[in-house]
């Protein structure tokens, strides 16, 4: 984790994505992900637990999917 500094804790939930063996996570305050503030690979689960989010913040995530042959696409933010 990095660029994240003390804050709030939020768990992060998304549907199954059919065939996935991983997910990545984003999270940034900019729509276009250019510098994510944050960015996990390598999740298992369907759910993810990010702390030290600034409450006073907004953020958007997005979830990518992947498979044993390929990257899947980006969730919408």
């Amino acid at each position: 984790m990095d660029k994240i500094g003390t804050g709030v804790d939020y768990w992060f939930n998304w549907l199954p994505s059919e065939n996935a063996v991983s997910y990545k996570i984003q999270i940034d305050e900019d729509i276009d992900f250019i510098d994510p503030v944050f960015s996990q690979e390598n999740i298992t689960d369907t759910r993810f637990l990010v702390t030290g989010l600034d409450p006073n913040t907004f953020y958007y995530w997005r979830i990518r999917a992947r498979d044993i042959s390929n990257v899947m696409l980006w969730s919408e933010a």
